[in-house]
């Protein structure tokens, strides 16, 4: 006969290996929950960013005219374009001749009217056409 006695674990044992468990599964579980918020954020960003930078490809080409929703095809957005005199005290707004420093400020409006993103850029603009904007 066969007397070696076969040993199992204890209830305590079990129940630490549990938790230990437990822990990691959770653990990885944040991991995963904050990775996705990041890369939720990250997105809204490069959308808005890629929304703004065909906004501002378009009125810096056509100046300020209204945008055509073939070229700014977001639904629930808008984009708007303001053209003034440069502000900047250390540059002329007047350089001679035939031409003037404007500045262009280019804003991206969510569905909730609020300024999803904006941009200042000053543009060389004949005085001609500053003068129709």
């Amino acid at each position: 006969m066969n007397n070696r006695r076969i040993r199992y674990f204890t209830l305590i044992e079990v129940v630490v290996a549990l938790a230990i468990l437990t822990g990691g599964i959770m653990g990885a579980m944040a991991i995963v929950t904050m990775s996705k918020k990041r890369m939720d954020r990250a997105y809204d960003s490069f959308y808005a960013q890629h929304m703004l930078a065909q906004a501002a490809e378009y009125y810096l080409l056509c100046g300020n005219k209204s945008i055509t929703p073939d070229f700014f095809p977001y639904s629930g957005h808008s984009a708007s374009c303001n053209i003034a005199d440069c502000k900047d005290k250390n540059i002329p707004s007047n350089t001679g001749g035939n031409w003037k420093l404007a500045t262009y400020d280019i804003a991206v409006r969510g569905p909730n009217g609020q300024i999803v993103s904006e941009v200042k850029v000053d543009k060389l603009l004949r005085n001609e056409i500053f003068q129709q904007r």
